[in-house]
């Protein structure tokens, strides 16, 4: 075919009259040299027309599909380069033909995050991200964060902040120090575009409010859904969700298909992508630290009760099984992120403050006016932190009295036990490949393992071992998570045997754990 340049050329010249599909098979039966060619010339008159800042060009969200399409021609793909965005490659929506495509991908997204990050360092005005974000925003993290950071890492290295780290601070690294650094780093940073990519595309602003089109509509209606205790009940009063009878004849555990109408169901995975108030769980530590079973876990944690969709997803959890304290919370599962084999067998216990705001929350009244309620609840409680907080440091005896005395009426604490635990996922189109598998342990010679299916509900009694594996490449794991209690007075142990299936020899751990620290 004479040298590659020029066979090159001419294949790129004759490439407008093939289909994709032989135009794959002739650059497959070319060599390395003559196919790299083509596809350069192939690509040379698609170049991105997209101007960005000279700091903000590896912004990964704001790659329109020309200038993806340009930066994916230099990952040497052995597969065809799908017509996608930068926002496409960060959510997990880009679909590449070939494994060994998707890790040069991810490569490529992890040198141009941690690249981000040393642009902003140098940027007169480098980007600023919504206050939300900033926790993982590297270059704006000051002295203790990156204290922190680099603990969690097992590094120590002087005192620096984190444009520091990004430029200069590095040669207080060892050359191993340094690629590990940089490694995690660019994971911080995939991150925090994932996070800039799904707060830019997602219809859901802050609250309860919404953009206007089809995306409100059809939230709207989702949420009409919930707050219609009449439909909720229709729903529910079926076989294929009367729980009881499920966990009956599963022996214990039970899986929902289809736990919600197909239309909720993508509310509430909008609702979680959306949600801002995540805090982290479990880093680089352990629950129950003095328990012999003690979790090792890392994942995302927040409250459902300050979102009217996920307040009104966790109310139908709820009545599967009515008279009991429910306990449901939303969790989100980054790369690596995982939780090792626990049974949840773990007391809780509230004040009597706490349980009467959590009835009034999966109460009758509209999920709106709930979810009100909590969040000036939690305002309030923040509120009197503050001010005890700020008496302790005046060392105003009189003060303190006072503050402590404005909580007591709430310091009362009830013993709960988990009764049966349940995870509601809502992954769209996840594969077994994406890890975040929920494995039931309960027979260790034979586990089972249960991808995180969208809108699927597993149930499982307590106690009963399991786990989660950890969650690989980009796209995040939501799901819904919790328990049904019990309340664990001798009183109502002696009134209520509620055991569906069997009860339990094990002896019950004597410590309160903090509540909502382990998600399936």
């Amino acid at each position: 075919m004479g040298n590659g340049a020029s066979a090159a050329a001419g294949l790129a010249a004759a490439a407008g009259k093939m289909d994709e599909k032989e135009l794959k098979d002739v650059v497959a039966a070319l060599d390395k040299d003559t196919a790299d060619k083509l596809r350069k010339a192939l690509g040379a008159g698609e170049e991105s027309k997209q101007t960005l800042p000279e700091h903000m060009k590896c912004a990964i969200w704001l790659w329109d599909a020309a200038l993806t399409k340009q930066e994916l021609g230099k990952c040497d793909l052995e597969g065809g380069i799908p017509d996608i965005t930068g926002k496409d490659i960060l959510l997990g929506s880009a679909k590449f033909e070939k494994t060994s495509d998707q890790e040069k991908v991810d490569s490529m997204v992890k040198k141009t995050c941690l690249q981000f990050f040393q642009d902003q360092c140098a940027a007169e005005k480098p980007y600023e991200p919504p206050a939300d974000l900033k926790r993982r925003c590297v270059y704006l993290w000051d002295i203790p964060a990156v204290e922190e950071f680099l603990s969690e890492i097992s590094i120590k290295a002087a005192a620096m902040g984190g444009k520091m780290m990004l430029t200069d601070g590095q040669v207080n690294f060892t050359s191993s120090e340094q690629e590990k650094v940089k490694d995690v780093l660019g994971n911080v940073g995939r991150m925090f575009m994932q996070d800039v990519a799904e707060m830019t595309r997602s219809p859901r602003v802050a609250g309860v409010v919404y953009n206007w089109g089809l995306a409100s509509i059809q939230m709207d209606a989702a949420l009409r859904w919930l707050d219609d205790d009449t439909a909720v009940r229709s729903w529910l009063d079926c076989s294929e969700r009367n729980l009881p009878e499920l966990l009956k004849s599963g022996g214990g555990f039970a899986k929902i298909r289809g736990f919600l109408p197909e239309n909720v169901a993508e509310a509430v995975c909008t609702s979680l992508r959306g949600l801002r108030s995540w805090e982290r769980a479990g880093e680089g530590g352990c629950d129950d630290l003095e328990y012999e079973d003690r979790v090792r876990h890392r994942f995302w944690i927040a409250d459902v009760e300050g979102d009217e969709i996920l307040l009104g997803a966790a109310r139908v959890l709820a009545r599967l099984l009515p008279d009991t304290l429910p306990n449901f919370s939303a969790a989100r599962y980054d790369g690596a992120d995982h939780i090792a084999a626990h049974d949840d067998l773990v007391p809780e216990a509230y004040t009597t403050e706490e349980v009467s705001q959590v009835r009034q929350a999966f109460g009758s009244r509209s999920l709106q006016s709930a979810v009100e309620v909590w969040k000036n609840w939690k305002d309030s409680e923040k509120q009197h932190a503050s001010q005890l907080e700020a008496a302790l440091q005046s060392e105003d005896l009189a003060a303190v009295r006072q503050a402590v005395a404005a909580g007591a009426k709430a310091s009362e604490s009830v013993p709960y036990r988990r009764w049966v635990a349940a995870a509601y996922y809502l992954n769209k189109d996840w594969e077994a490949s994406f890890g975040g598998q929920f494995t039931d342990l309960s027979n260790p010679s034979m586990p089972s393992h249960h991808v995180p299916e969208f809108n699927t509900l597993v149930v499982f009694e307590v106690p009963r071992l399991h786990s989660v594996e950890a969650v690989h490449g980009a796209r995040a794991r939501y799901s819904l998570f919790g328990w049904w209690l019990l309340e664990d007075t001798p009183r109502c142990r002696k009134r209520t045997k509620r055991k569906l299936v069997s009860g339990s020899s094990r002896p019950r751990k004597t410590k309160t754990a903090s509540l909502r620290q382990a998600a399936s």
